[in-house]
């Protein structure tokens, strides 16, 4: 059981297959102090199987600042992660996102595909990355389903 594409077709899966493994990040470039070659499994996937980590950027991103990256990736996409690492290190939040000129607020799923039932924001200048795409995500959105709507804000 598939949920329907944008064009109405049942049974298809939204987004598409070939997008399922196009993730994206976007890091604001004065949070990076140091790079190295990744060496965990993806990266040595893609290694094995001769295909290179595409760097650079999508174009129908516009990348003038954090809410600009989600309302585009967000019409790409449906679901975004956003990042706060410098004040919660290790945890992201994930879900179907609105953005005003402040914050982000995210109708929020679950690792479990369960949506949440209420949004909650996050000031777009805290944020310190943004990933969009990928198997997971898409993944979470096959299984919960549409996203329903909004109730009231946290």
């Amino acid at each position: 059981m598939g949920t329907s594409s944008p064009s109405g077709n049942p049974g298809c899966c939204w987004p598409p297959p070939w997008r399922a493994a196009t993730w994206t990040a976007a890091l604001r470039t004065t949070d990076v102090r140091k790079v190295r070659k990744d060496r965990h499994f993806a990266a040595r996937l893609l290694e094995a199987i001769g295909q290179e980590v595409p760097l650079g950027v999508a174009d129908e991103i516009d990348l003038s600042g954090p809410g600009t990256i989600i309302r585009d990736a967000a019409k790409r996409d449906t679901l975004v992660s956003v990042f706060t690492e410098q004040k919660w290190p290790d945890e992201c939040y994930i879900g179907s996102p609105e953005v005003d000129a402040e914050r982000v607020w995210l109708q929020r799923i679950d690792p479990q595909a369960h949506w949440d039932g209420h949004r909650e924001g996050w000031k777009l200048r805290k944020l310190t990355r943004i990933d969009f795409g990928g198997a997971y995500l898409t993944a979470l959105l096959a299984v919960g389903g549409p996203v329903p709507p909004p109730s009231s804000s946290a």
